[in-house]
């Protein structure tokens, strides 16, 4: 078999690989992104709850949907080095996108909402919340929000209708308002010593906005990244302060608060892309690695153009 014939085999069997390799990566980073979801990136109060478990799986559709949408983005884009990884790089976006709509203990559109409410006796970032779960086809458009418990009751309810949600009992209105207000005391108490914390609040998101008008990005984005960041130096070991009452909370708003505006600054200065490059390096190499040519996919081995390798297996 020449040399030439060989290569035209082999960029076949890669060019009918390319579904199962997509669903591959795919499955990796729509795991990747439930396990940011999960333990120090739930309140207390959410986990175990109908809530949570449909949290989770929605975050999964949500994923899905973006890399769908990516996908067909990516067909028309034309092949230059500038558009190298395109899909796999736009994957990696819907995971912090998610992480940014979704985390509702580390993620500043969350944060903000609830401790704005709790804190400092403002609903103005919880409709700013609103809007954007709107924009992003989380809620209908028709919503309307009057406090955390109606929206935690939106979220519930509309996800549950979605072709992902787990067959699980729905919650009643006293278990919503009891989970909202369970979530209210503790970003209370989180928030107690943070100082000037409206301004502190707005200054932040009005960087977000301007670095993701800067550099074309979503907002989502920020708020995943620094929903990542937070949640890093949290599970080292400041996860241990979050239970509502336990010594020490009272301070953590102050360093979330911190957190928040040294990303943006790290940012800001190095640009978004750098930023997350260092960041997510395992997470895309994990989603990356699965359109390795040299990785002789199960299509390829079916179709008799290689053998699987074993770590597919």
């Amino acid at each position: 078999m020449s040399q030439f014939f060989q290569s035209a085999v082999r960029g076949l069997g890669y060019l009918l690989s390319v579904p199962e390799r997509t669903v591959r990566s795919l499955a990796a980073v729509a795991g990747g992104t439930t396990s940011l979801l999960t333990d120090t990136l739930f309140p207390e109060s959410l986990r175990g709850t109908t809530l949570y478990k449909i949290f989770v799986g929605d975050a999964q559709r949500f994923v899905i949907e973006k890399v769908a949408a990516v996908q067909r983005e990516a067909e028309a884009q034309p092949a230059t080095p500038e558009v190298e990884n395109y899909v796999q790089r736009k994957m990696i976006g819907g995971a912090l996108e998610t992480a940014g709509l979704f985390a509702m203990h580390f993620s500043p559109l969350w944060v903000f909402a609830i401790a704005g409410d709790a804190a400092a006796g403002t609903s103005v970032f919880l409709q700013r919340l609103t809007e954007q779960l709107k924009q992003n086809g989380v809620i209908p458009e028709d919503t309307r929000v009057d406090g955390l418990a109606d929206l935690l009751g939106v979220i519930h309810e509309t996800s549950r209708k979605s072709a992902t949600a787990i067959d699980t009992p729905p919650m009643s209105r006293e278990e919503l308002t009891r989970l909202a207000s369970d979530m209210l005391s503790s970003y209370g108490q989180m928030f107690t010593k943070a100082t000037d914390l409206l301004p502190r609040m707005e200054a932040i998101w009005g960087q977000m906005q301007r670095i993701a008008d800067r550099q074309n990005v979503s907002i989502d984005t920020i708020s995943g990244v620094l929903t990542m960041d937070v949640a890093q130096w949290a599970k080292k070991g400041v996860g241990a302060v979050l239970a509502v009452g336990q010594t020490g909370g009272d301070l953590l708003g102050e360093h979330i608060l911190e957190s928040y505006a040294a990303t943006l600054d790290k940012i800001a200065e190095q640009g978004v892309t750098t930023y997350i490059s260092e960041k997510m390096t395992p997470f895309f190499q994990c989603a990356i690695s699965h359109f390795d040519p040299s990785k002789k996919s199960w299509t390829e081995s079916f179709l008799g153009m290689g053998e699987a390798e074993s770590e597919q297996a």
